[in-house]
């Protein structure tokens, strides 16, 4: 079956330096496609969730749940801490936890191996290393270790790869980063270990299906699996939406009638490091919360914090903050802006100080007052 790509081709060196110059000079070639594209991740993720909110979806937050119960109405889902949820219908898309989730029904169809990957971040004055996103030939762990732009200017590198034994396993270890380190060298020589800025670990749901599971439960067709989303996951998250709907459709024997005032966008967020001198005037004037600049290296205002903790689906936590405003995303990583963060967000959420988190649970910063 032919690629059904646009404008894949295949470089020989003399054009791969021109597209890409400082890419390996013993690189033989490379395959171009130069359609492809990049999106902030959890940007994306942040952007979806404060729309389906603002259509009326109930957000529940630090819900862990501990037990599924069935009956000819639905499920009920049972919290650690006695909350419950009734639902007709349950899509299990609990990424490395999903098969713990389907066991709660009695289905242990698949499993799931915790695969980590540890990333490093650079400064944005190394932007310029690479214009495109560079892949090294896969493996059976997945594509390899990439260099690539991010949308906001600085360079990503990584990952690796590394099945571990805890599904939450998010350390860096210093042999993953140095491993990745040896292995984007052999693509991209010049990058400058010394600008690095922070180093990161995620972790993939690798089935033991080897693909994506998009089915209904043999146990109960009502729970729906979304599971073993691993790479290209991102980039087929709106296919899979829609085959998941699909399905939820079948499910209810076809009793799901469409919303009919669905808004399907939302208000663009304040930034007031894109505006000019005119726009940004007229905004402080209105709000003088805008010109009050509480993260210097990525240019954040206090009125972007208050904005992003009052949206739907608003922050809670420092780094709930730094996903929608970049505060904290700069040089210092939040070394001088991270005490107001957490001041601005005890106060507009009215809870303590000792109650800020840094990403939730127990990631506490502050444990009590001294004097």
């Amino acid at each position: 079956m032919a690629n059904p790509v646009l404008d894949l081709r295949i470089l020989n060196i003399d054009i791969l330096r021109t597209v890409e110059p400082k890419v390996n000079p013993e690189c033989p070639g490379a395959l171009y496609a130069p359609t492809a594209g990049i999106v902030s991740p959890y940007e994306l993720a942040i952007a979806a969730a404060e729309c389906a909110v603002s259509n009326g979806v109930e957000l529940y937050r630090d819900f862990c749940v501990t037990g599924i119960d069935r009956d000819d109405d639905g499920f009920s889902l049972r919290a650690e801490d006695g909350r419950k949820i009734t639902s007709k219908i349950i899509i299990n898309a609990a990424g490395v936890h999903a098969d713990i989730i389907a066991r709660m029904i009695g289905d242990d169809s698949f499993g799931i191996t915790p695969c980590k990957g540890e990333y490093v971040l650079l400064d944005s004055t190394q932007g310029g290393i690479v214009d495109a996103t560079v892949f090294q030939c896969p493996s059976k762990m997945g594509k390899g270790v990439l260099i690539t732009p991010t949308v906001h200017g600085n360079i990503l590198i990584g990952p690796s790869a590394e099945d571990v034994e805890e599904k939450d396993d998010f350390a860096t270890t210093d042999p993953g980063l140095w491993g990745i380190r040896e292995v984007v060298l052999r693509s991209v020589p010049g990058y400058i270990i010394r600008d690095i800025i922070t180093s990161f670990a995620g972790v993939r749901a690798r089935s033991d299906r080897n693909d994506f599971i998009l089915e209904h439960s043999a146990v109960d067709r009502r729970f729906i699996h979304a599971a073993g989303i691993e790479s290209p996951g991102l980039t087929a998250a709106p296919a899979i939406a829609e085959h998941l709907a699909e399905l939820v459709r079948e499910a209810l024997d076809g009793d799901m009638p469409l919303k009919e005032n669905w808004n399907p966008g939302r208000d663009k967020p304040v930034r007031v490091k894109e505006l000019d001198k005119e726009e940004y005037r007229n905004l402080v004037m209105k709000n003088p919360a805008y010109g009050r600049i509480v993260c210097r290296c990525e240019t954040v205002s206090e009125g972007e914090i208050i904005d992003a903790i009052h949206a739907p689906a608003g922050a809670r936590d420092i780094d709930g903050v730094k996903r929608r405003t970049r505060s904290g995303m700069g040089r210092c990583q939040g070394g001088f802006c991270g005490t107001k963060v957490l001041e601005i967000l005890s106060r507009e959420l009215g809870v303590p100080k000792t109650e800020i988190t840094k990403r939730g649970g127990d990631s506490k910063i502050l444990l009590e007052k001294t004097k």
